[in-house]
């Protein structure tokens, strides 16, 4: 947690004091409301300051935490008190974790939900502003799934090209619901079956004008 100490936290004698003597003292103390480490410093010799100054933020590191971001497509699978691994660069070992808090809104500009992870760290090893790899695993089940170079992702809309025929084929562009991202393929929600062949980046070569034409006409197109 985080304080900021600020003129308002003269001491309330040394107020009295001014209110009484009308005096003013060059210097007097001014102290932090809760022990801790000074992580900012807004102030510096000389400066005139007034109590909407900041003049120092005081963080308790014997805890910190870990802010994450989830796709907005995985936010349903993550829940609070799901488990996780947490890479942190510096450290050889991951660590273990649990999700503590998740943010009830979705950063907009990111299209992402941040989840917090709360560490111990007693001996200050770890320290704030590092880069931190989250690694969750959700059961998800059993399900359909496409390559991830076989996915067109077009702003909201996915398309992939499902491959009609054995010789001239016939490419169909088709919009599909997808679900999270595992590994390197996507599970695919709605709009395709099992045993529908789709097409890849190794297997077709679709160049962007084709593709323009084939996912704006109703009826699909034809690629030979």
């Amino acid at each position: 947690s985080r304080r900021r100490l600020s003129l308002w936290d003269v001491p309330k004698a040394e107020i009295e004091r001014l209110e009484k003597t009308r005096q003013v003292n060059r210097t007097f103390p001014l102290l932090a409301p809760r022990a801790g480490t000074v992580v900012a410093k807004q102030v510096l010799q000389g400066m005139v300051v007034d109590p909407s100054v900041e003049l120092y933020t005081l963080s308790d590191l014997s805890s910190v935490w870990v802010l994450a971001d989830v796709y907005e497509t995985d936010v349903p699978y993550v829940h609070i008190g799901d488990k996780a691994q947490l890479a942190i660069e510096g450290r050889e070992a991951p660590l273990d974790a649990s999700i503590s808090f998740l943010s009830p809104t979705i950063d907009e500009p990111s299209r992402t939900r941040k989840v917090r992870f709360v560490l111990p760290n007693p001996k200050g090893l770890l320290l704030p502003g590092a880069f931190v790899n989250v690694t969750m695993e959700s059961p998800l089940g059993k399900g359909l799934s496409v390559p991830e170079s076989a996915v067109i992702r077009t702003g909201a809309r996915s398309i992939v090209f499902v491959v009609h025929g054995e010789g001239p084929v016939h490419i169909e562009p088709r919009e599909i619901t997808l679900g999270p991202l595992v590994g390197d393929r996507y599970r695919v929600e709605r709009s395709l079956q099992a045993g529908e062949k789709v097409a890849t980046g190794a297997q077709f070569l679709l160049d962007s004008e084709s593709r323009l034409r084939a996912t704006s006409a109703p009826g699909g197109g034809h690629v030979h």
